[in-house]
């Protein structure tokens, strides 16, 4: 246990930078928001109910669908850093010719890999947690001041999205994590290329042989997608159509496709550590 802890105190400092990164992109757009609202003061002399929430029209579902957007645009910053975090924890030492030192240390190869491969990818979601569950309070109580709504509805739609957004950069950042164990160097563009000339081969053999082999980069899109699957927005919803909503979100969090994310992330970080480790040393 004080080895694991040690391993990742020091991952830690090293990279502490890139899970941090997110958040400068958050205060730029606070600092943004709080500009336009004291321009906004300095021009009609104080800040209208009109200038805000209500001129949506949203209803009483408005939280919901607020919080799962808030939620997803975070996703998407903590996803690029998931995928910097892994080549970095893979290919870093490399970087710095210090690799032979770090493995020369009485630990087994599998509390490093390991160690490195959970960094890279539970660190990122939990910078999404903290920081959206942050933000998506902010917003809903905003929104409450202005609006009568559910506030439970903008819990619910964090958390349902946190869980399929968290899945999906999961599964990208043990992607990254593989590409990394391949290429020592630029090493997702890398991989994103070379599953650009998988896609264009099978589907050449496609029209050529007029075989229907599925498109890898469409399945790719769908096991990278952050969202969760819902209805077209109404304008107005029941109490009962807002439960019946919430229960149907919760079965597409825990979808087949979730659970194939989970299994490929498991497949993509053994190939990746094992790749790792067969490396040359320098």
């Amino acid at each position: 246990m004080k080895q694991c802890k040690a391993l990742l105190k020091k991952e830690w400092q090293t990279h502490w930078r890139t899970i941090l990164t997110p958040l400068l992109f958050l205060a730029v757009i606070y600092v943004t928001i709080l500009l336009s609202l004291l321009i906004n003061l300095i021009k009609h002399g104080g800040i209208t109910r009109q200038s805000f929430v209500s001129f949506l029209n949203f209803g009483l579902e408005a939280p919901y669908w607020i919080s799962m957007s808030v939620t997803t645009l975070l996703g998407f910053v903590h996803m690029v850093s998931g995928i910097i975090l892994a080549d970095g924890l893979i290919n870093g030492d490399h970087k710095r010719q210090c690799q032979i030192f770090h493995f020369s240390q009485p630990l087994p190869f599998v509390k490093i890999a390991g160690t490195k491969y959970l960094f890279a990818c539970i660190a990122p979601i939990l910078m999404l947690a903290a920081t959206s569950f942050v933000n998506v309070l902010v917003v809903n109580l905003w929104i409450g001041f202005y609006k009568h709504t559910y506030f439970w509805m903008g819990m619910m739609g964090w958390l349902q999205t946190l869980i399929s957004v968290g899945l999906s950069i999961l599964f990208v950042s043990s992607l990254a994590w593989f590409f990394a164990g391949i290429f020592k160097r630029k090493s997702f563009p890398l991989g994103i290329l070379c599953l650009l000339g998988i896609e264009i081969i099978l589907q050449t053999l496609n029209y050529m042989v007029g075989w229907h082999i599925p498109s890898l980069m469409e399945n790719l899109m769908k096991l990278i997608n952050m969202n969760v699957s819902t209805p077209a927005i109404a304008l107005e919803y029941t109490k009962q159509s807002i439960t019946r909503l919430v229960r149907a979100n919760w079965q597409d969090v825990f979808s087949t496709v979730n659970v194939l994310k989970i299994g490929l992330s498991a497949v993509f970080g053994v190939l990746g550590a094992l790749l790792y480790k067969r490396r040359e040393l320098r």
